[in-house]
């Protein structure tokens, strides 16, 4: 069988894997690359990646010709999610329309590099009492935008909420629209907790880099404002729920707590989960979930029951990938954060 792996020039040196183009925009800045069950060895030793995922790479991800989604690895090729109505025309045209949000991004991010100093810069304009900040640093070359709401009462807890695929970009408001519309947001406003909800752009690489640079925004305002420091929580969904177990293994003595909802561990088989045993931990997904599987979610869940540790795990049968919706209505869940301190 056919799989197709798809990626732009920034990703992949197209020319060491030239053999196996299959389509390419006129600039060559797209490109899709067909493998067989024969030949993906032979794709695999010769591609050469970009020098900040090469090393974060240990599996890519494939649409099969049956339109199924698969892994492929030096292990072999492994289906891991079953037809959800994707093409090669589709993936294709998602990929061109991706790339030229990254070009866009790019010039965003030169915008602010030529504005703005390392560190956290304030914004005009506010929502709800969330103002706009947007965090820079020129040697990586990351920029985040955030949204921070600062508690009327010193010495509050501090919440991050990572925002779901859906809420990446440079808008600095995505985010901040799930957050208060449709994860209930508000429930953990009650408490007068301190919120920072920062927002990924498509082009801020591989996933640890991005969440890593976030607990960089966490401590600068622990290090500048008067926040409770044992109890600093992080929570979010699907991306965000991935973005969630991330920062818990990237920052073990950050958090006090921690609901990942939809979310996912990458090489969660080869994870030391006694870094983060001592971390109560709210997992939350729905068994028929088909953009995140569940598998994941479980592994976690049942490794950390077995070291003892305090884990709670919602886990339904028939809510999809809209489970969330449900999940932050109707469960207290940010009475569930409050009561987690270190």
């Amino acid at each position: 069988m056919t799989y197709y792996f798809f990626a732009t020039c920034e990703q992949l040196n197209f020319d060491s894997v030239r053999n196996f183009l299959y389509r390419s925009d006129k600039a060559e800045n797209c490109a899709a690359f067909a493998v067989n069950d024969d030949n993906f060895a032979d794709f695999l030793s010769s591609a050469v990646f970009a020098d900040e995922i090469k090393e974060k790479i240990s599996s890519l991800g494939a649409l099969g010709e049956d339109g199924n989604i698969y892994t492929i690895s030096p292990d072999g090729i492994k289906k891991i999610s079953e037809n959800a109505g994707r093409t090669f025309e589709k993936e294709w045209k998602n990929l061109c329309k991706f790339y030229k949000k990254l070009q866009r991004e790019q010039a965003y991010r030169e915008k602010i590099f030529s504005r703005c100093e390392n560190g956290i810069i304030k914004i005009s304009g506010a929502f709800f009492g969330f103002k706009k900040f947007v965090f820079t640093d020129k040697n990586t070359g990351t920029v985040i935008p955030f949204r921070y709401k600062k508690s009327k009462k010193d010495n509050r807890p501090l919440a991050v909420f990572f925002g779901g695929g859906g809420t990446v970009g440079k808008d600095n408001f995505k985010p901040l629209f799930e957050f208060l519309f449709l994860s209930h947001g508000r429930k953990i406003m009650k408490h007068d907790c301190n919120i920072l909800i920062p927002q990924s752009l498509h082009g801020n690489g591989v996933l640890d880099a991005y969440t890593c640079a976030c607990a960089d925004i966490a401590r600068q305002m622990l290090d500048t404002q008067k926040i409770d420091r044992s109890k600093v929580y992080a929570f979010g969904t699907s991306f965000g729920g991935k973005c969630t177990w991330n920062s818990l293994f990237a920052e073990p003595d950050l958090y006090a707590a921690a609901i990942p909802v939809m979310g996912e561990l990458f090489d969660y088989e080869s994870a030391d989960f006694l870094k983060i045993a001592h971390i109560p931990v709210w997992i939350a997904h729905s068994a028929d979930d088909n953009v995140v599987k569940i598998d994941s979610d479980d592994y976690c869940h049942e490794k950390l029951s077995a070291l003892g540790a305090d884990v709670k795990y919602t886990r339904w049968e028939k809510h999809g990938h809209n489970m969330y919706k449900k999940f932050y209505k109707n469960e207290d869940w940010a009475d569930w954060l409050i009561s987690k301190s270190k």
